[in-house]
């Protein structure tokens, strides 16, 4: 029996796809009209051109976004805006409440900033460890660094479990089990500095050009010493920025994890909260403010400094 042979189909050219899907979905181009001469005849023709691809995602979003809010947000009938300057007035004044502490100025200087210095060296402490159990992740979780992909492999998987639980689970597990207090706190933030700075490093580590690191070990090298002259130099300005980005964020989570009871300012703040204390939350919240922007300003320019 004879075989018969199949004829190969010719391959589209650009112009019939565009054809194609101009049948199919109209919507993605639009009509231009313009006027040209042909051997001194004006003439008008019309093309088809694709409409920016972005059109559609921003529609879907918009799309999904309307029914979202549609569906889940429910506007009270009643905002009690009159409230808000009410509870303003009260966190910037002197109160008999603060007197047993020796007014506004006592707790805020005897009371508020000593337990904002706790905070800062619970995340320093945090930010440290987590920054130092980080290198050697990263490194084994980056491709051009480990060749190998049952050493990669299973690292990312780990620490990208590890990613998953947030920050306020983190303090509730501590918290269970080492009780109240900053060990709980220190615990949850160096977990949490280890998942950034291992997702922000391997990502990069992973796009170094490995030129220097190859030459170095063709001519004999060990692969530690040819990565701390080929590679380190070009990683290192990067991963002191990501630590003083993280130390920065660790600030911010630490004022939400005392709320679980992990320590630092958080915890005073709860519980100033929970007694309608609001002259109290005033505060706490002049100086956390203050070391917020401090930090935000000190963190940008050391990045310009190292990057």
């Amino acid at each position: 029996m004879t075989k018969r042979l199949k004829k190969r189909k010719k391959p589209l050219t650009l112009e019939q796809k565009d054809e194609r899907l101009r049948a199919r979905f109209p919507f993605l181009f639009s009509e231009v009209t313009f006027e040209t001469e042909e051997n001194g005849v004006a003439i008008t023709k019309t093309i088809y051109r694709k409409r920016p691809i972005w059109i559609l995602p921003v529609a879907l979003t918009a799309i999904l976004f309307l029914v979202c809010f549609i569906v889940f947000i429910r506007i009270p009938n009643r905002i009690r805006l009159d409230q808000l300057w009410v509870i303003f007035g009260q966190m910037f004044r002197d109160t008999p409440k603060l007197q047993a502490f020796g007014g506004y100025g006592g707790y805020l200087f005897g009371t508020a900033i000593p337990k904002i210095w706790e905070t800062i060296k619970m995340c320093f402490i945090s930010t440290v460890i987590g920054s130092i159990i980080a290198i050697p992740l990263f490194l084994l979780a980056s491709r051009n660094v480990s060749k190998y992909w049952f050493i990669y492999g299973p690292i990312k998987v780990i620490v990208n479990i590890m990613r998953t639980i947030p920050t306020f689970i983190l303090a509730l597990i501590f918290v269970a089990f080492f009780g109240f207090g900053n060990v709980a706190g220190i615990w949850a933030m160096t977990i949490f500095t280890i998942g950034v700075l291992f997702k922000l490093m391997y990502e990069y580590v992973e796009t170094c050009d490995m030129a220097p690191f190859e030459a170095i070990s063709s001519v004999g090298a060990r692969r530690s010493t040819a990565f701390m002259v080929g590679v380190w130099p070009a990683v290192s300005p990067v991963y002191i920025s990501n630590i003083i980005y993280t130390f920065e964020i660790n600030v911010r989570a630490s004022v939400v994890l005392g709320f679980v009871g992990a320590g630092g300012i958080g915890m005073l703040m709860n519980d100033a909260i929970a007694d309608r204390c609001y002259e109290k939350v005033g505060c706490i919240l002049i100086p956390l403010f203050i070391l917020v922007l401090f930090l935000q300003l000190l963190s940008s320019f050391l990045r310009r400094k190292f990057q």
